[in-house]
């Protein structure tokens, strides 16, 4: 704990400046993904914060929706669909879409942020801490979900955690 990782990550993306040196993103500087080409290269990776991020207002639907209404013009339909098999992949049940975060337990605000974190298929996946507070078993059946993920869509994940059995 402690040791930087989040912070580290944040200046991966483009979201903290780190106090010197720099990392590259995609051949860029990480540190232009604010100016540049932000719309472009953020299609390129997904993003599951520690906390999850969802946004409390909206359903675990609406949540995973949000990065393809922002970032495409693609049909209300056809978000709905790929909204439901984002969701089926991280190994939500259909009814979940309809529940908020809070009537979801930890694990499965777990997957709904990856679910949000693949919507766009990115090819890299930054997790931070997504096994923070949940259970062995929790943690056990979200690595298998984030590992199948990763080899179904051929994903790059790049993951921090502070426990060293886990990696």
């Amino acid at each position: 704990n402690g040791s930087g990782k989040s912070t580290l990550m944040r200046e991966i993306l483009g979201l903290q400046t780190p106090t010197s040196g720099s990392t590259r993103l995609f051949g860029m500087d990480s540190q232009s993904l604010r100016d540049e080409q932000p719309p472009k290269i953020h299609r390129r990776f997904g993003v599951m914060f520690q906390q999850g991020a969802l946004f409390s207002s909206l359903t675990l639907a609406e949540n995973v929706a949000v990065p393809l209404k922002e970032h495409t013009k693609l049909s209300v339909e056809l978000i709905h669909d790929i909204v439901a098999l984002k969701i089926a992949s991280v190994g939500l049940q259909a009814d979940s879409a309809t529940k908020y975060p809070n009537e979801l337990s930890g694990g499965m605000r777990r997957r709904a942020a990856l679910a949000r974190a693949i919507v766009m298929d990115p090819e890299l996946l930054f997790l931070d801490e997504p096994t923070a507070g949940l259970d062995p078993k929790g943690v056990k059946d979200l690595v298998g979900v984030i590992n199948a993920l990763a080899r179904e869509y051929g994903i790059t994940v790049i993951f921090s955690t502070h426990d060293v059995s886990l990696v």
